[in-house]
């Protein structure tokens, strides 16, 4: 399991655990961290894990996991039709102003540079 501060555990808990009234097990290893978890699902034989899509196959040793023979590919996360997913957003506040930090942070991130970092690191782009 993740640790209790984990986005990734939240998003988790809230499409698993919640949906039938059940809390995680307290027996579980607690990682860090999505690498540490898809290391530490890779080194031991039967664990199961989740992580980021980001971290699918980082680890030869492991796979994701169909659901209702649903696979978790790119395109079945960017229809919906996975049934664990979730988006990432990028918050501020106040109206972004031209010029400041922040402003070109954003630009950068929804350009085709940005987003070719994004897809690079495996991770699903908005474009």
């Amino acid at each position: 399991n993740r640790d209790e501060a984990s986005g990734t555990r939240d998003c988790f808990n809230e499409f698993t655990a919640k949906k039938v009234k059940k809390d995680f097990t307290g027996k579980a290893a607690i990682v860090t961290s999505n690498g540490d978890m898809v290391s530490k699902v890779g080194a031991i034989p039967w664990s199961i894990g989740y992580c980021g899509f980001g971290y699918l196959g980082k680890d030869p040793n492991t796979k994701g996991i169909s659901i209702n023979n649903i696979k978790p590919t790119e395109a079945n996360v960017k229809k919906e039709v996975y049934p664990i997913s979730r988006k990432l957003f990028v918050v501020h506040k106040g109206d972004l102003q031209p010029g400041t930090f922040e402003y070109v942070f954003v630009q950068f991130l929804l350009s085709s540079e940005g987003q070719a970092i994004v897809a690079e690191e495996k991770f699903i782009p908005l474009k």
